[in-house]
């Protein structure tokens, strides 16, 4: 009894893809009498563009579909216990003095020799 109602059901929806295959077939005849050959053949190659395209983003959704339930379930992530290494605290030091070279240690004395460009020599103190 399930079947013969599926029959039923099915009758309506023939009648329209039927009579839309129809309507679909005058109107290609109609456009290949109106147009040039040139453009039927734009017509024609856009029509198998978009025909080749749509398998090919039905495969990407389904392989996207796939990929996100996989991925959905949640899995625990490897636990590492690493326990805290101590380190004994040192103080820090200034360097001493008596690595400093000579001419550094001694105070006033210049070190280095200073040339301002543009300015006076006596300047310089």
């Amino acid at each position: 009894m399930e079947q013969q109602d599926k029959k039923r059901n099915l009758g309506p929806w023939l009648s329209v893809a039927f009579v839309g295959a129809v309507a679909v077939a005058v109107g290609i005849y109609v456009l290949s009498q109106r147009l040039s050959d040139e453009s039927l053949a734009v017509l024609a190659g856009s029509v198998c563009g978009v025909a080749a395209a749509i398998p090919t983003s039905l495969l990407i959704v389904a392989v996207s579909r796939r990929r996100d339930s996989s991925s959905s379930k949640p899995q625990q992530p490897p636990m590492m216990v690493v326990p805290p290494q101590y380190v004994q605290p040192q103080m820090i030091q200034p360097p001493s003095i008596d690595r400093w070279p000579v001419e550094m240690r001694q105070r006033g004395s210049r070190a280095f020799d200073v040339t301002v460009m543009g300015g006076n020599d006596d300047q310089i103190a």
